[in-house]
């Protein structure tokens, strides 16, 4: 029996592939009931086909919006360059934005479905190895033993000590704070549903996207934007800060843009906040036989829109070794871990700097130079190249690793 330790989406996707492969696992969860934070994310091509693999894709989709196009914006309204997103013509498959918690919804529902093991309440304090078991013990649920725990618990794992041998001090604040929200504007956004506009300003993007359907909640637009913050808000505070103090901020921050964010900021509501992390890889991603997936491992600033697919790909790459080329959880975590760190390492990389990049304070001439330059190199890209990441196979990953050891 496998104890995968956390509920989000890459815990779960875990624990519904292991159960159909029939691989025995419970997923244990230190909350008292799902709660996802965030309002959307966006499942890339990539991350569509894991949704289905794990039996989901179909009902993703009727839940979401397919996006065919990202029209960036000047933060005065001007046009910079607009971004096509082919979908399943180039990719096999469409992206689709759906909320977060509509998305964890789904991915529950089918391990219920399947017959999973999910306990809440389980937070765990401690962990220690014997010849044979993981042993995790939760204050209020006490101590079970497994012969592996995989840790797919966040950004602030509990587990990743333990792995790495020392207090990990890998995390680091991006600078920026996530608030999102939903609007009733009724203004000339100059876009039809499917298609997303992200204004790009000194040092903030605004996105603004239509709720076609209502999908995505009960009015007509969803916005969000990463604006600077020089100092995070810790756990407690975040939950505690009132929103209507991050609204003023964000009002503040974008007072001086054009009308439709002006419109749009004044007439919106049910808001979402979350800081935004990115992490240094850790030196080593498994101890004995417990494991690191997901944001525990390689959470990455959500510019990069790849967190969930990431943990999602994790997910699927672990439960392919274990059903196909487990020899011991040793050798399954050592081939996992070369595969991911190398397809995760340039992803990272790349959302640290374009993150850095939109956090140094650019006005003026230096800011119109900038959304030239960045409208002249998309537009000089294709798309089958500036989206390479979106063509990505685990089983092609596996494969070529295999082939190449014989």
């Amino acid at each position: 029996m496998i104890g995968i330790v956390g509920g989000g989406f890459g815990g779960v996707s875990l624990g519904i592939f292991l159960k159909l492969y029939g691989i025995e696992a419970v997923v244990v969860e230190a909350e008292e009931n799902a709660s996802p934070k965030g309002g959307t994310v966006t499942m890339f091509p990539n991350a569509m086909r894991i949704l289905r693999e794990l039996g989901v894709a179909s009902e993703v989709e009727r839940n979401g919006i397919a996006i065919t196009k990202q029209k960036f914006k000047s933060r005065g309204g001007g046009q910079i360059v607009d971004r096509k997103l082919s979908g399943s013509a180039l990719y096999g498959e469409s992206a689709i934005v759906i909320c977060r918690a509509v998305l964890l919804k789904i991915l529950l529902s089918r391990f219920s479905q399947i017959g999973g093991d999910l306990r809440y309440d389980f937070r765990v304090g401690h962990i220690e190895e014997t010849d044979s078991k993981v042993l995790l013990s939760s204050e209020r649920r006490g101590v079970e033993a497994f012969s592996a725990a995989i840790a797919a618990d966040g950004v602030g794992s509990k587990l990743r000590n333990y792995v790495v041998g020392e207090r990990f001090d890998g995390v680091k604040y991006s600078g920026g704070i996530y608030f999102g929200g939903y609007s009733d504007w009724a203004g000339n956004l100059d876009c039809v549903p499917g298609e997303q506009v992200i204004y790009v300003g000194s040092d903030s993007y605004f996105s603004i996207l239509p709720n076609k359907e209502q999908r995505l909640g009960d009015f007509p637009l969803f916005w969000f934007t990463q604006y600077r913050r020089k100092e995070r808000l810790k756990k407690g505070e975040l939950d505690q800060f009132a929103n209507e103090q991050l609204f003023e901020e964000v009002s503040v921050a974008h007072r001086s843009w054009n009308e439709v964010v002006r419109g749009v900021l004044g007439n919106s509501s049910s808001f979402c906040k979350a800081n935004v992390f990115h992490m240094e890889l850790p030196h080593s991603w498994h101890n004995g036989k417990t494991c690191l997936l997901g944001d525990s491992v390689h959470a990455m600033n959500a510019i990069s829109g790849q967190g969930a697919a990431l943990a999602m790909e994790d997910a699927f790459m672990l439960a392919l070794l274990m059903r196909d080329h487990f020899v011991d959880y040793e050798s399954v975590f050592n081939v996992f871990e070369s595969l991911r760190r190398r397809r995760v390492e340039p992803i990272a990389k790349k959302a640290a700097r374009s993150n850095d990049l939109l956090l140094k304070s650019a006005t003026g001439f230096k800011e119109g130079i900038r959304n030239l330059g960045y409208g002249v190199i998309t537009r000089c890209i294709p798309e089958s190249i500036a989206n390479r990441d979106f063509f990505y196979s685990v089983e092609q990953e596996l494969e070529n690793h295999f082939e190449n050891k014989q």
